[in-house]
């Protein structure tokens, strides 16, 4: 009887570091600082194109991310994320108006795999890149007239865009306990035809 205990509790030893080797599924959230990089678009006005700069203060993210890890070194995952960013101020022909409450937001769906390094201590790096869809919508003031420079005409505008998205990610992740784990994190969000994104963050993940 004591035999069979002691190679029972060999076998669940031995299963509990296979699986905490190779955890399979995981739920986590994530969020941080979001900055937003400085957009520009033209008008067509009655001076000719104007040129208008949209500068951002920073933001933030928030998301959750539901993934499997295939192997000690490899994972992949789903991503949703809520960006938002309030407008700084916007430079038009050198004319510079404050922002009232405008702002840009994205809602993105992405698939992301993670390269993890084992190197030793408690610590392990990792690196991943991720491809998917966005929604962006930005409320900016809308120069409609120009007249000798200076503006005669202004509107709150508002447009949505939906585009490809691609990031690329790099962290340093740290086992909090045997299913929990917490990382430092660091996003590049490239969206096409619209303004990239850093993201500064943390990340929290929980293995079934």
């Amino acid at each position: 009887m004591k035999k069979a205990l002691l190679l029972l509790s060999l076998i669940f030893f031995a299963l509990h570091l296979e699986a905490d080797c190779c955890r399979g599924w995981y739920v986590g959230g994530l969020g941080g600082l979001n900055i937003a990089n400085r957009s520009a678009c033209c008008f067509v006005t009655t001076s000719g194109i104007e040129k208008e700069t949209i500068y951002y203060h920073p933001g933030f993210y928030v998301g959750g991310v539901l993934g499997f890890r295939f192997s000690p070194c490899w994972r992949g995952e789903l991503e949703a994320v809520y960006r938002n960013n309030m407008v700084r101020k916007g430079v038009v022909s050198d004319e510079t108006y404050k922002a009232n409450g405008e702002k840009i937001t994205t809602i993105s769906l992405l698939g992301n795999v993670y390269k993890d390094w084992d190197i030793g201590c408690c610590f392990s790096p990792y690196l991943g890149a991720g491809i998917g869809y966005g929604s962006t919508k930005e409320k900016f003031i809308d120069v409609g007239n120009f007249i000798a420079g200076s503006l005669i005409l202004i509107q709150l505008a508002c447009y949505t865009e939906t585009n490809v998205i691609a990031q690329g990610v790099g962290g340093i992740r740290y086992p909090y306990c045997d299913y929990i784990d917490v990382s430092l994190e660091y996003r590049y969000i490239y969206k096409r035809h619209v303004n990239d994104n850093h993201s500064i963050g943390i990340s929290v993940k929980g293995y079934f």
